[in-house]
């Protein structure tokens, strides 16, 4: 398995300017560069592009120093970070971070190479495994359901325009992304006691028929939106001056986003054994977990999640074999295993306990929830 090929993650994110994107990249990058972070979480993330590195690094720095970054308005941005577990040379998992600039919310490109630029971005999207939703918590505290209905709607007028340029190139409508997590950033205004479950009810409640819309504009007939919540934090602010970073080294999620979208293509298997009901007392991520292995050790998985996923294969098909491990019961059996797979050399099965650590850990419990639709 050491020569096993690098897995590929696409997330893709989208929101409004000033939502708080550019802050979320640079110190989902920046955090997991420091030394203590490894040291509590067995892994780092290193850059692909040292000069993409050095971008987010320079934002960070600034961050520390109390400055938060400039918005990305009206160009997209592309990174590509490994994940490299501690120990081992060779990464097992590579992450591509598509930025959709919120510049382009609503309005025309002011000119034809902005043009190109906003066409080439939708057609990465197609390769997208997961899109990330964000909503700006400070303005969702500020509006409530006001702005989060707006927000909804502008972004369906966004994927019927993503739809009109694919449609003229290829005559056919075509899902851009298939998973979705919809993203509270800011969530460190919110009460400590604020959980992702108590964002996906207030969403719900609220706004269900503008979710119901935005599932229709993705998929080209009546679909859910809406099944999956994050609570995100790049930085804390300060209480007095929202416009100025107090720390960075109090964050909420960050270190959830790739084994959270891991989990969407397990809960997508899950959804081919309706017929299989493991035990209810279980909390809802171990239930996907046992219900996608039925599926996983069953074979046939390359088919079973589609062209999409294939360059995730053989990493999915790692962490649905791990649920006979409840980590919440069995943390030491979990470690053994990831010692002995960093003895052996084989990044991929290291990589895989990495990511499901990381899903029973306890701030997973608070900042992500899939609801029981998903189930």
């Amino acid at each position: 398995m050491s020569d096993a090929p690098i897995q590929t993650l696409r997330l893709a994110f989208f929101g409004q300017s000033g939502s708080g994107k550019t802050s979320l990249v640079s110190s989902y990058f920046g955090y997991q560069q420091r030394h203590a972070f490894e040291q509590k979480h067995g892994y780092r993330l290193s850059a692909v592009d040292t000069r993409e590195g050095n971008l987010l690094l320079r934002n960070y720095y600034g961050m520390q120093d109390g400055a938060f970054p400039v918005p990305t308005v009206a160009r997209s941005s592309h990174f590509h970070f490994d994940l490299r577990v501690s120990k081992l040379s060779r990464p097992a998992l590579r992450l591509e971070w598509i930025d959709y600039p919120g510049g382009w919310w609503g309005h025309e490109p002011a000119d034809e190479e902005e043009r190109q630029r906003q066409r080439a971005c939708i057609k990465s999207l197609l390769t997208a495994q997961v899109g990330f939703l964000i909503v700006d918590g400070a303005q969702f505290q500020k509006d409530g359901l006001s702005y989060l209905r707006e927000l909804l709607r502008d972004f369906t007028g966004e994927v019927k325009r993503w739809q009109r340029v694919i449609s003229a190139e290829s005559g056919l409508h075509q899902t851009v992304i298939e998973e979705w997590v919809i993203a509270l950033t800011k969530a460190d205004q919110f009460p400590l006691d604020y959980t992702a479950e108590k964002f996906c009810r207030e969403v719900i409640t609220g706004a269900v028929e503008e979710l119901n819309e935005l599932g229709k504009a993705l998929h080209g007939e009546p679909r859910s939106f809406g099944t999956r919540y994050m609570l995100l934090s790049a930085a804390q602010a300060e209480q007095g001056n929202r416009q100025r970073v107090q720390t960075v080294d109090k964050t909420i999620g960050l270190e959830l986003i790739a084994p959270a979208a891991l989990l969407l293509p397990l809960s997508r298997l899950a959804k081919q054994r309706q017929e299989y009901n493991p035990r209810s007392d279980l909390p809802w991520w171990q239930r996907i977990f046992i219900t996608a292995a039925e599926v996983v050790s069953g074979g046939d998985l390359q088919k079973r999640v589609g062209p999409r996923y294939s360059p995730l294969v053989a990493l999915i098909q790692l962490i649905g074999t791990l649920t006979n491990i409840d980590a919440q019961k069995k943390a030491d059996a979990l470690l053994q295993k990831k010692a002995q797979a960093v003895q052996e050399g084989d990044a991929l099965k290291a990589t895989a306990i990495v990511m499901k650590e990381q899903l029973t850990s306890k701030s997973a419990q608070q900042a992500f929830f899939v609801s029981q639709d998903d189930e």
